[in-house]
């Protein structure tokens, strides 16, 4: 192997996210601070009171991401990863 090289294959590259994106659920609850973010997906650092919450692999929701505090994006995603801390979330159409 060669050094610094990933053997890890992705389809879309994964970008840290440097500014304050949110996500939300429908009804409006914080879900998490957005963390990295690619062509496919991205990874919500979840808050603390979702902790314990069921959002098992493989449910849909709508998520919406808040930009800048302002600007609001809505998006269907699939779960697709979720640990006590983070959720992994795929974009669907």
């Amino acid at each position: 192997m060669i050094p610094g090289l990933s053997t890890e294959q992705r389809r879309y590259p994964r970008y840290e996210v440097t500014d304050e994106l949110m996500a939300f659920d429908y009804r409006g609850q914080e879900l998490g601070r957005i963390e990295k973010i690619g062509g496919g997906g991205m990874q919500v650092r979840l808050s603390t009171q979702l902790a314990g919450c069921t959002l098992a692999a493989g449910s849909y929701l709508l998520v919406d991401v808040i930009e800048s505090g302002e600007l609001r994006h809505t998006i269907r995603v699939a779960v697709r990863f979720r640990d006590a801390h983070v959720l992994g979330l795929e974009f669907v159409n």
